[in-house]
């Protein structure tokens, strides 16, 4: 049986902190790069900069999908993004679990399981 090139890391709720996920000694370089871009790209995210969230994915084409919505342009991330900054008050994402897969020797797709304001942080309301 041929070994896997993807691994599944993951934490519990109770060790949630405003860190990505700490990875484990004997993760590889792979991984710790792929650790690396995501802790970046939330960073991005929760710093309201867009273009900089932008700038971490791949500019010849990307999808990242949520449950009932797919991005599949800088378009739609924008307009996505809008929605974000509209709702929350804060943000704070916390990569739980990351499973990078290499799919060929310049491409990635990686599955992640963030925590974040849908979560725990308080909803911004107009009054």
């Amino acid at each position: 049986m041929e070994r896997s090139s993807s691994q599944i890391n993951r934490v519990e709720v109770a060790e949630l902190e405003a860190a990505s996920v700490r990875l484990p000694q004997c993760a590889g370089v792979f991984m710790r790069e792929i650790g690396a871009l995501a802790e970046a790209y939330f960073g991005a995210i929760d710093q309201g900069d867009v273009e900089s969230a932008l700038g971490h994915l791949d500019p010849n084409g990307f999808t990242i999908s949520f449950p009932g919505r797919t991005l599949a342009s800088e378009d739609d991330y924008r307009a996505w993004y809008s929605g974000i900054e509209s709702t929350f008050s804060h943000l704070n994402h916390t990569v739980v679990a990351l499973e990078p897969k290499l799919v060929t020797q310049n491409a990635a797709q990686v599955t992640l399981s963030v925590h974040g304001p849908a979560l725990g942080h308080r909803v911004r309301r107009e009054v």
